[in-house]
């Protein structure tokens, strides 16, 4: 049974950020530098000059380098100008979460300024300890939430001895010190959400997600939820999910217009060819498009087909990574082993879920999977 009402042991005090956690390089439009921060590289540039104009993949967000999703942008800016609709942003892996989280802020703090505060928390930082159980999950969760504002610890401390469930200790610590601090909107945003799914007290901790949602009090309160795992799979009672008060914003693949739009901020002056061959590599991951682009430049421009051919070790890294992963899980490898990326076959539901949220499969039909990209034929398995 969960030990709801048991007194944590002493903790350690930890010291406060000065910036909120996970916004390492936030923008407002007054600081926009002008929209193509890329250029080739000349033999005579610095490291210096080469370094800050050219931006790797998996880079802090800026501004300069975000590409938008205009229908998904706005849809979610619709979200927050209303309480009790969370912004639920679903897509695989290395798809832009953070990112479009960071621009979210961008616009809230644009339009609110100082009247609006922001809350980041990564749940994929919380450790073992801090997992073991619902009591200590939460702590941790009350101490990172006072944290990443620039609050102080007692807050936290005052309210853990009193009566109540550890939600209610939560809620109390959110209505009494936290949103007074908003004068117009509270942006609770939660990256890797899904960083509990198959922890015993995952709908407890969903729940009360939703709770805090619906709960008139908290009517500041904004929730951007950044997930990759399917909405339906994470929670076993629907009536409890934050993630169907709202239609979740799916970002996919970026499209031939954004692609050459990236290129563009990286100074690459591609012909049609490159931007096929590509495509039909990697498509429009995100992530691996940058990391093309970003060689590209480093390289003084050159063609996209020198870069991914097979021989190139431009991926080798990347694919380890997977690799590792999925012998580490030998379910998820058997599975991974039936596909291919011009061919369908079936997959166990279990099985097809979590190789979609790492954006390893996709489902091309009702049932019926294939690998993503055709560079995952290339994974060692």
């Amino acid at each position: 049974a969960l030990q709801l009402q048991r007194k944590p042991a002493p903790r350690r005090r930890r010291p406060r950020p000065t910036t909120p956690i996970g916004l390492t390089s936030v923008h407002t439009s007054a600081e926009v530098a002008p929209p193509n921060p890329g250029a080739v590289i000349s033999p005579g540039d610095s490291l210096t000059s080469i370094t800050s104009r050219i931006q790797p993949p998996g880079a802090p967000y800026d501004l300069r380098w975000h590409i938008h999703r205009a229908e998904e942008e706005q849809t979610a800016l619709n979200y927050l100008d209303q309480p009790g609709a969370p912004v639920v942003l679903w897509g695989p892996e290395k798809f832009g979460k953070t990112w479009t989280t960071q621009y979210l802020i961008d616009c809230v703090v644009g339009q609110d300024g100082a009247k609006a505060k922001i809350v980041f928390i990564n749940l994929d930082t919380f450790d073992y300890e801090s997992r073991r159980d619902y009591s200590s999950f939460i702590l941790e969760l009350a101490y990172q939430v006072v944290a990443s504002i620039g609050g102080d610890e007692s807050w936290v401390d005052k309210h853990w001895g009193s009566r109540g469930s550890v939600n209610v200790r939560l809620g109390r610590v959110m209505r009494e010190h936290i949103l007074p601090l908003a004068d117009t909107r509270l942006i609770m945003a939660i990256d890797r959400v899904d960083a509990v799914w198959g922890l015993p007290f995952k709908d407890d901790c969903f729940g009360m997600l939703r709770a805090w949602a619906q709960d008139k009090r908290l009517s500041k309160l904004r929730l951007i939820l950044g997930i990759s795992t399917t909405p339906t799979m994470l929670i076993d009672r629907p009536t409890q999910s934050p993630f169907n008060l709202t239609p979740p914003i799916v970002l996919g693949d970026l499209g031939r217009a954004q692609v050459r739009e990236l290129a563009a901020k990286y100074g690459l002056q591609w012909r049609d060819n490159d931007f096929q061959e590509l495509d039909d590599l990697i498509g429009g991951h995100p992530y691996l498009v940058r990391h093309v682009m970003h060689r590209a430049a480093l390289a003084g421009g050159v063609a996209a087909h020198s870069l991914i051919d097979e021989s190139t070790s431009l991926f080798d890294d990347f694919l380890a990574r997977y690799s590792r992963r999925l012998h580490n899980q030998p379910e998820l490898l058997q599975g991974l082993r039936s596909l291919r990326s011009e061919s369908l076959a079936e997959l166990d539901p279990q099985i097809s879920h979590r190789l979609e949220s790492a954006g390893l499969a996709v489902e091309e039909k009702t049932g019926l999977f294939r690998l993503r990209y055709r560079l995952y034929e290339r994974l060692r398995l």
